[in-house]
């Protein structure tokens, strides 16, 4: 298994068989095989239409009672049968569990670091590399920007070359400014496709270190030691609590793939959960 210099986060031992079930190829038949019109915003606003979302409303507290858990946030209490946390587990120690978390769940937090990543896209008129016949993916691994693709629209009306900064790299950029960055990537970018790729109209960059709600990118990573010492507490509920987000998937955790699947995986498990507490609160009648 060859491994690019400077990922997202360094590689614990054993990390790559909690891999295995996720190697192959992502664009086909995998995690990056389709792309959704309006990127994934499109999908997670589609979403929120059909349901109560609060935006900048992080929950401070969730105290567990006998059949009800209480959150609490800066804008008020919501009170619900059973609560899906689906945060990266670097951020759980933010909330304040009432019971505590179980020792190991309380400390995964501690071993499961996020990485570090800045996103940019690199806007040109045209999706020019495309008339020289090159798809716009390039890898680099002596390259501070060490992965790119082709993110143009579909219609062709523009062209866009996503690049990332990653692991040390991406903290050493994240110290420059916004223009010394747009320089760095530009170089990376024409030693990739060529002198036209100094012609660019416009640059969009993300740095995910400096994102309050995830912390890094692009998922949490056991640190050594870490998956087999803590990896059975991923998916554990802890009473009415129950744990997604895309570093508990069994499958392509790290994408939103994984991020989905562990949501469904979750959302079974309390169907499950209050199917049974039926079936016991109807036996429980039937007996008195």
């Amino acid at each position: 298994m060859r491994v690019r210099r400077g990922v997202a986060a360094a590689l614990a031992v054993l990390l790559p068989l909690r891999w295995r079930p996720r190697l192959g190829p992502e664009n086909q038949r995998g995690a990056q095989q389709d792309r959704i019109i309006g990127g994934p915003e499109a999908l997670a606003r589609r979403l929120a239409h059909q349901l109560d979302v609060r935006l900048d409303t992080p929950a401070q507290s969730v105290r567990q009672h006998d059949d009800t858990v209480i959150v609490q946030t800066q804008h008020g209490t919501l009170v619900a049968g059973q609560v899906v946390v689906a945060i990266p587990p670097a951020l759980y120690g933010r909330i304040d569990f009432q019971p505590g978390l179980p020792g190991p769940k309380a400390q995964l937090h501690q071993h499961m670091p996020m990485g570090s990543v800045i996103k940019t896209h690199t806007i040109y008129t045209t999706p020019w590399w495309r008339d020289l016949g090159l798809n716009g993916q390039a890898n680099g691994a002596d390259q501070p920007v060490g992965v790119v693709f082709d993110n143009s629209p579909a219609d062709g009306t523009a062209g866009v070359l996503l690049g990332f900064f990653e692991g040390d790299h991406a903290r050493r950029a994240s110290a420059l400014g916004p223009d010394e960055r747009r320089q760095i990537v530009q170089d990376a970018l024409v030693s990739y496709f060529g002198e036209q790729a100094r012609e660019s109209i416009g640059y969009v960059e993300n740095d995910w270190c400096h994102e309050p709600w995830s912390g890094g990118a692009y998922g949490g990573r056991f640190t050594t030691g870490g998956w087999i010492t803590y990896g059975p507490t991923l998916r554990q509920p802890h009473g009415h609590i129950h744990f997604a987000g895309t570093e508990t998937a069994k499958i392509w955790n790290g994408y939103i793939d994984g991020a989905i699947s562990a949501g469904e995986r979750e959302a079974n498990e309390i169907v499950a959960v209050r199917s049974n507490e039926t079936a016991a609160a109807v036996e429980e009648h039937g007996r008195s």
